[in-house]
């Protein structure tokens, strides 16, 4: 544990010494939002259940927003948004191979490095949206390109299919229906009205094969006790919280039912409040919550502003980090998403977030 907040404290100290990075933090329209939730975050730590382990999670926090900045400064510096697209297919590719992999040979939900199911079921998503939107809204494409986002795209939607992550097929959806709607405008409805359509035709076709995907039989598989669990910490820590990462060290407190079969299933593994709103509001407190919201209403009001102002910025850009935020966001009930969640998918947002919010203007 030491050993990770000490490389953590030498990560954030190489770049707060940057000139660069100090000046793209005092820049971005972020600033004052991240400022004052890490402020927060940091007077909660001291207040937690488990010091060392809010510590460890406030870094992690901290080291997301860092790379944010540098990532932003890099795009504003070198204006190479579509190499660092199609790298990310590629990892896409890789990851989505490897899950499907899983599950081919051992007949499990697919996942990934460093990926659990619904992680994974996010992560492919993400790749899926992103490589469809690059086919939608960028105009000049070599043939390269075209084969890596397709390629990309095929494999992506498989291993989606594969994690059986309900969380992922919202995110999807969401995500699609908004990238739809850019792409064909005041048509879009006669895109939309066909696709819903032709879904519950598919649907009642194969209700059985599909009920298996969503794995309707386990509904909210044990979330609503996962979720009152959460409800009562917050109800004990209404303020503070209890504490970034701490969730997972009182479960055993605060569970309430005797049911043999949900007691080994919500004890027996890495606990969360499969919500990232549930989860900062038991982890943080209410004032933590509203903090976090703010930041992330402002960062949905950027992206639209970035595309009134259309002639500032690129629009491929900007259409794929809304959809992909507002799906997120969508996915945020059921999962960590933005900062709660997976570091991987945590990152991906924030880097792209980072190329949209970069000042410059990108041919498209």
């Amino acid at each position: 544990m030491g050993i990770k907040i000490g490389l953590s404290l030498l990560f954030i100290i190489q770049f707060m010494f940057s000139t660069y990075i100090k000046n793209q933090i005092i820049k971005s329209p972020l600033v004052y939002y991240i400022i004052f939730f890490l402020f927060w975050l940091l007077i909660s730590s001291f207040f937690s259940y488990s010091i060392s382990t809010s510590f460890q999670y406030f870094f992690r926090i901290i080291v997301i927003f860092l790379l944010f900045f540098a990532f932003q400064q890099y795009f504003e510096k070198n204006r190479k948004i579509y190499p660092f697209i199609n790298i990310l297919g590629i990892i896409g590719i890789v990851y989505s191979f490897i899950g499907i992999r899983e599950f081919i040979i051992y007949n499990i939900r697919a996942s990934s490095i460093f990926l659990n199911p619904n992680s994974l079921g996010g992560f492919t998503a993400i790749f899926s949206i992103t490589s469809l939107s690059f086919l939608f809204f960028k105009e000049q494409k070599s043939n390269f390109e075209k084969v890596l986002h397709i390629l990309c795209f095929t494999i992506s939607f498989i291993s989606l299919y594969f994690s059986l992550s309900r969380s992922g097929w919202v995110f999807f959806f969401i995500s699609l229906m908004i990238l739809i709607s850019f792409k064909f405008k005041k048509k879009a409805i006669y895109v939309i009205i066909p696709l819903i359509v032709c879904s519950s035709l598919i649907y009642f076709n194969f209700k059985e094969t599909i009920d298996t995907l969503l794995r309707i039989e386990s509904g909210l598989n044990f979330r609503q006790v996962i979720w009152g669990i959460s409800y009562r910490v917050f109800k004990d820590n209404p303020i503070f919280g209890i504490g970034l990462g701490c969730l997972e060290k009182v479960k055993r407190v605060y569970f309430y039912t005797n049911d043999p079969m949900t007691k080994a299933r919500v004890l027996g593994i890495q606990f969360s409040a499969h919500s990232e709103f549930l989860q900062a509001l038991s982890e943080t407190g209410l004032v933590g919550l509203v903090l976090y919201l703010a930041l992330l209403f402002k960062t949905g009001f950027i992206l639209i502003s970035n595309l009134v102002r259309k002639e500032r910025f690129n629009r491929f850009i900007n259409i794929t980090s809304l959809s992909l935020f507002i799906g997120l966001f969508g996915r945020s009930f059921f999962e960590g998403t933005f900062l709660f969640g997976s570091f991987s998918i945590s990152l991906f947002f924030w880097a792209l977030l980072a190329s949209a919010n970069a000042n410059v203007t990108y041919k498209c």
